[in-house]
C-alpha cells in the first residue's frame, strides 16, 4: 500500500499566515459577479467553501467559479455557464455531488426539476466516496477534524467520547448532560441539514445510523448561529472553525460557544485569533480511518471518472499540481486545515476502488 503524508511543515505557522489575513475582509463569496463565467464550476460543501472562495477568488485557481451553498437571500439560484439555466444552489455535500451526477449522467440531467447538462465540473465534498460504483472519483483535497461546538454559559473546557456522543445522538434516557469545567449541562442535540457531509460524516464516526427522535436538524454546517439556546449542541467543523476564529472565513460564533475536545483529543491548538489544528486531525502518515471512533477525515473534490482517467486538465492540474504550490498550501492552512502530499491522488490509502462511486441523484 502506498504510503502517504501529510505536511506538516509550517503547521505552527497557520496563526501566523493567518493574522497576515486578518487585515482584510473574509474570501468573497461565489465569483465576482453573476455574469463572472470561468472554465469551470464548483458546487456542493460549505466545509471547503470558504477555502474554495479564497483559492478561486484568488490567484491560485482563477479558473474556478466556486459557488456558495448558502448564500444570503436573494440568490437562492445560480446560473454556472453563459449560455446555461439558472439551478437551486446545491446546498452541500450530498447535493453538490447530486448536481455533478446531474451535470453528466447521460441517463439522467434533471436537479431538483432542472436539465443541467455540463453545468457543474466538480463538486467540493466533506465526506468520502459512497464505494457503490465507479462513475465518480473523489480526489483528496485537505485535513479536517469534526468536534462538537457547544453553546453554554459555563465556564471552562469539555471533553467528549464516541460513546457519550453516541448516546446523546441517540437519545438514550439520561445521558444528556456534558460536563463544562465543573459544570453539568444538559444539552439539546442538533445535526446539519441532510445533505451535509459533515452530518453524514459524524454520524458515521459516533457509530448512529439513525438519530433518535430528540435530535433536530436545523440548516448550514458550521454555523454558530443555528445553537440558540444554552445546551444545544452540534457538530462542527475544526478547520471552520479555525477559520472562522482567525478571520480569513465569515465568523458565525459567538463567545458563549466552545468546541469540545473528543477522546480527550484538542480540535484546535493556541488562542484568540491565533489557532491551528491540534491533536483530533489524527495521525499525519495515512489517511484516517473510516471506522467509528475516528474525529479526523479527509476533504475531497470530486470530478467524474471519465474526468480523472482522461488526465484532463481539471484533474491534473487544477485539483492536483496546482493545490501543491507554495501559494496554494499557504492558502489552504490559513483556513485551518492541513495539506496533504496526496491532494488530488486517488489511488492511495486502500486505493482507487475506495474513492469511487456511482452517479448519485
Amino acid at each position: 500500500m502506498k504510503k502517504s503524508v501529510l505536511s506538516l511543515a509550517g503547521a505552527v505557522s497557520v496563526g501566523v499566515v493567518a493574522l497576515g489575513l486578518i487585515g482584510s475582509s473574509a474570501a468573497v463569496a461565489d465569483p465576482g459577479s453573476a455574469t463572472d463565467y470561468r472554465t469551470y464550476a464548483a458546487v456542493g460543501s460549505d466545509t471547503t467553501q470558504s477555502v474554495w472562495n479564497g483559492l478561486a477568488n484568488g490567484t491560485v485557481s482563477p479558473s474556478v467559479a466556486s459557488w456558495d451553498a448558502f448564500p444570503p437571500a436573494p440568490s437562492a439560484t445560480i446560473q454556472t455557464k453563459s449560455s446555461g439555466p439558472s439551478f437551486n444552489r446545491p446546498q452541500g455535500s450530498g447535493a453538490g455531488v447530486q448536481a455533478l451526477s446531474a451535470s453528466f449522467d447521460a441517463s439522467n440531467h434533471n436537479y431538483q426539476g432542472v436539465d443541467i447538462t455540463n453545468q457543474v465540473d466538480f463538486a467540493r465534498s466533506s465526506s468520502g466516496a459512497a464505494k457503490d460504483g465507479t462513475d465518480l472519483t473523489y480526489l483528496p483535497f485537505a485535513r479536517d477534524a469534526v468536534s462538537l461546538a457547544v453553546k453554554t454559559s459555563a465556564a471552562g473546557s469539555v471533553d467528549v467520547s464516541t460513546q457519550q456522543l453516541a448516546n446523546i445522538y441517540s437519545c438514550v434516557a439520561g445521558a444528556n448532560t456534558i460536563t463544562v469545567g465543573t459544570t453539568t449541562v444538559t444539552v439539546n442535540a442538533k445535526l446539519p441539514q441532510a445533505s451535509s457531509g459533515t452530518r453524514a460524516f459524524f454520524l458515521k464516526a459516533i457509530g448512529v445510523a439513525t438519530p433518535g427522535s430528540c435530535v433536530t436538524t436545523v440548516g448550514a454546517e458550521n454555523d454558530g448561529g443555528q445553537l440558540t439556546a444554552n445546551g444545544d449542541v452540534i457538530p462542527f467543523s475544526a478547520a471552520q472553525w479555525i477559520g472562522q476564529k482567525n478571520g480569513v472565513a465569515t465568523n458565525t460564533i459567538t463567545n458563549d460557544e466552545i468546541l469540545a475536545s473528543v477522546n480527550t483529543l484538542a480540535p484546535t491548538a493556541g488562542s484568540g485569533s491565533s489557532l491551528t489544528p491540534g491533536a483530533l486531525y489524527g495521525s499525519t502518515s495515512a489517511e484516517p480511518s473510516t471506522a467509528a471512533g475516528t474525529f479526523a477525515r479527509d476533504t475531497y473534490n470530486v470530478v467524474t471518472t471519465a474526468a480523472y482517467t482522461s488526465n484532463s486538465a481539471l484533474a491534473t492540474t487544477v485539483l492536483k499540481s496546482d493545490l501543491k504550490k507554495p501559494a496554494a498550501i499557504n492558502l489552504i492552512k490559513s483556513y485551518g486545515f492541513l495539506t496533504l502530499s496526496y491532494v488530488g491522488d486517488p489511488t492511495v490509502g486502500a486505493g482507487l476502488a475506495s474513492h469511487q462511486s456511482k452517479f448519485k441523484h
